[in-house]
């Protein structure tokens, strides 16, 4: 399955940090993913995929992405 990446200092912020999943809502959809830590990433960004089925329909690159909790 396709895995969303936040970095450690991000998902403590987000108070996500000891979650497994992570539901993303842009837009009207919502989806829930498996929720990956990585210190590449930007803090303060979500890396989610493009171009896999997962997620085609979140929205475009640049949108507004809520994290539910």
């Amino acid at each position: 399955p396709c895995s969303v990446c936040l970095h450690p200092k991000t998902a403590q912020k987000l108070h996500v940090d000891k979650k497994k999943n992570l539901k993303l809502r842009m837009g009207r959809k919502s989806y829930s993913f498996p929720l990956q830590q990585d210190d590449r990433i930007a803090e303060g960004y979500i890396n989610i995929p493009a171009g896999v089925e997962q997620t085609q329909g979140l929205g475009g690159l640049s949108d507004v992405v809520e994290v539910l909790i």
